[in-house]
């Protein structure tokens, strides 16, 4: 059991990170449709409370929000929909970051 015990924790935080991948790429992909049927911008921003962007903007552990951004600012306006909202309700720690890199 001692030696099973700490493979099976990492096989449990393997599949952690593996989902939280997957759901930010489904909220990508989202952001991508949306633009495209409005013909408008959407952005993905990570959020903290689930109503605004957070302000570190290289955190996306407990949660992200998309949204149509009519003025292209990358900024949540009052007057903009907020289109899909996830947060981290797992209860576990969570790091994601994000390095950069062009937009979509």
């Amino acid at each position: 059991a001692a030696i099973a015990l700490p493979s099976f924790e990492r096989l449990i935080l393997t599949n952690a990170a593996d989902k939280y991948r997957d759901d930010l790429y489904s909220f990508l992909v989202l952001a991508r449709s949306e633009a495209l049927a409005r013909g408008t911008s959407v952005t993905v921003c990570a959020s903290t409370d689930t109503n605004t962007c957070s302000g570190d903007a290289s955190d996306w552990g407990t949660g992200w929000l998309v949204f149509e951004d009519r003025d292209s600012d990358s900024t949540l306006d009052t007057t903009e929909e907020i289109l899909s909202v996830y947060q981290n309700l797992t209860g576990r720690s969570a790091t994601l970051t994000f390095n950069g890199g062009d937009d979509i």
